[in-house]
């Protein structure tokens, strides 16, 4: 959508992984299909007058209060289990934990 701010939403989002934005997209959808049923239940007696309207930024981020980002819990996991950040992990994968 033209109007959506991708820059906002990138930064409203940067712990979101690529399978949490879609799901976080999955939860956002309903806004607007809540608004049409809402639409066409106030206007039963008309025929076509309620319409689905776009996403929006703003149903985006109100989706945030079901749908946070697994990665940072997955890093909070990491570093109580065994006591390293995901870099530390990183290096000791790579053969460099002596560094």
């Amino acid at each position: 959508e033209e109007g959506l701010d991708y820059a906002q939403l990138a930064a409203q989002t940067e712990l979101y992984s690529g399978s949490d934005l879609k799901e976080l997209c999955r939860a956002a959808l309903i806004a607007p299909v809540q608004d049409l049923m809402r639409q066409e239940a106030l206007t039963s007696t008309q025929q076509d007058s309620a319409q689905l309207r776009a996403l929006t930024l703003t149903d985006i981020l109100n989706a945030k209060s079901v749908v946070g980002p697994t990665g940072q819990s997955a890093n909070d996991y990491l570093k109580k289990a065994t006591g390293m950040t995901k870099d530390d992990f990183s290096r000791f994968l790579n053969g460099r934990g002596d560094d």
